[in-house]
């Protein structure tokens, strides 16, 4: 609870480098252990419009202590652990006196984008938090060995799909408290008069999101063929737990709203079945590519721009092949979110 309140005030502390914004439409932080690998400048203001007075420096970034924000996971999205970054420290001009190669300190980071007027604006900043007397040990881990594993990994699954063969994710519950949950915003009824009906189900990352038009709970009787005929559109955000190895960053595993319409309907997505208050179904998603790279010793930290020892990389060389299968309780039905006390799908 300290470590996660030390990181929050982190963040928060981030926010005094940044301008006044009209609409910040996504923010996302976190706090990190990291390494200082050298000082390239002088402490002082490199504003323009906007006061940032700093140090340049280039840092080890060692682990993250907490995440926060829109996105609760977005600097383990961006892999940002392992990484060499050049960057401009914000301090105060003590806190620079403590900035020296080889100092472990605590930074938050913070990235925001949006409108400001009629522009769109991406920001991000580093802030230094405090000094430490020592950082969290990496684990040990056999970087021959598990590079191996992880190579034979990826190589199974690519042989499978130059075949044809999907890997399958399956996502069942047997508890019916457990399945889809009705998505409805706040101040809305959501019922056959709303624009759409839409529901999701979410476990450890895995997260399926179903939408319909609102006719189907007009529908006499909905059954299967009512389903198909009001399907809108699915997506599904999840990783692919196979290729998470420790001490690897894997890009391109992230099966990252893929979204399928009406179109793709007995294509690419299949709904399958609808009886005593549970759906099946099934989709068919592509993932491109996959780069994986080692980000503890001795491949940390990465090189900037340069390039990475063989032994410190693996990749996929052929497009893979995903088959998500569900089958889940689902059950159709108006929710009103303008009451009180809400429910909590609002």
């Amino acid at each position: 609870m300290r470590k996660n309140l030390v990181a929050l005030i982190g963040f928060l502390l981030s926010f005094a480098a940044l301008p006044a914004v009209s609409h910040a439409s996504s923010m996302a932080g976190c706090s990190v252990e990291a390494r200082v690998l050298g000082v390239r400048g002088a402490w002082k203001d490199y504003g323009k419009k906007y006061p940032r007075r700093g140090v340049p420096v280039r840092l080890h970034i060692l682990r993250i202590i907490g995440e926060y924000g829109h996105v609760n996971d977005y600097c383990e999205r961006q892999g940002i652990v392992g990484t060499g970054p050049n960057v401009l420290l914000l301090t105060d001009e003590k806190q620079a006196e403590l900035v020296k190669k080889g100092a472990a300190i605590q930074a938050a980071y913070h990235h925001s984008s949006g409108f400001s007027g009629k522009r769109m604006f991406v920001h991000s900043s580093w802030k230094f938090v405090k000094l430490l007397s020592k950082v969290t040990p990496s684990k040990k881990i056999d970087l021959q060995g598990s590079r191996a594993a992880l190579k034979a990994l990826i190589d199974k699954v690519e042989g499978m799909s130059k075949k044809g063969l999907p890997y399958e994710i399956v996502l069942t519950e047997s508890d019916p408290t457990k399945g889809f949950r009705i998505s409805c915003p706040i101040g809305v009824r959501c019922d056959a008069g709303f624009g759409y009906h839409a529901q999701w189900y979410n476990k450890k990352g895995q997260y399926l999101y179903l939408s319909f038009d609102s006719r189907l709970l007009a529908e006499k009787e909905i059954n299967l063929d009512a389903l198909k005929k009001n399907f809108s559109y699915i997506s599904f955000t999840s990783k692919i737990q196979l290729f998470e190895s420790e001490g690897w960053f894997v890009e391109g595993n992230k099966l990252h709203s893929q979204v399928l319409r009406q179109k793709a309907l007995g294509k690419q997505i299949k709904l399958t079945g609808y009886k005593d208050g549970r759906l099946q179904g099934e989709l068919l998603i592509t993932l491109p590519s996959l780069y994986a790279t080692f980000r503890l010793l001795p491949c940390a930290p990465l090189p900037a721009g340069g390039k990475l020892p063989a032994s410190c990389q693996v990749s996929s060389k052929h497009p893979l092949l995903v088959k998500v299968r569900f089958d889940l309780p689902f059950k159709p039905a108006a929710l009103d979110c303008q009451k009180r006390p809400r429910d909590k799908g609002c």
